[in-house]
């Protein structure tokens, strides 16, 4: 079994040390956290198995990093893509969306919701649990007929 993985994709390496401190402060830590520096590092690291997450913030290289959003849905449509920006800048979240962000968390949302955007991201949904079957023939289940 394969822990979630979050892959933070950044210059300045803060998004990745809020959610290293989060997750020393609270249980062990649920997911493992990996910093690629581009495209094919993101691609490479989510071939293996398991849930994940990347973490993007965007204003520094817009093309490279739209370009990084774009090929992850693309090649990966089940990771979650979360895009983080400095500056409000409604444009440019609406250009991630189309690309395929699935949140985009930009002022005045407040940053330390990341861990918990994360963290919800990352859970199973209903939908993957396996649900228990019976195996037992529908007949036996059903009290015996009684005789009149």
């Amino acid at each position: 079994m394969h822990y979630p993985q979050v892959l933070v994709y950044e210059g300045d390496g803060r998004l990745a040390e809020q959610l290293r401190l989060a997750s020393q402060d609270n249980k062990p830590r649920s997911w493992v956290l990996r910093e690629p520096r581009g495209l094919e590092s993101c691609l490479r690291l989510l071939r293996r198995a398991g849930p994940s997450a990347l973490v993007l913030k965007i204003g520094k290289d817009l093309v490279r990093e739209l370009a990084i959003v774009d090929a992850v849905n693309w090649s990966y449509p089940e990771t979650a893509i979360i895009v983080v920006g400095d500056t409000d800048n409604a444009v440019l979240a609406g250009l991630a969306w189309e690309l395929g962000a699935s949140l985009e968390l930009f002022p005045p949302f407040p940053r330390h919701w990341l861990v918990e955007i994360v963290t919800g991201f990352l859970k199973p949904s209903p939908s993957t649990c396996r649900t228990a079957t019976l195996e037992q023939p529908e007949d036996e289940l059903l009290p015996p007929d009684e005789e009149v």
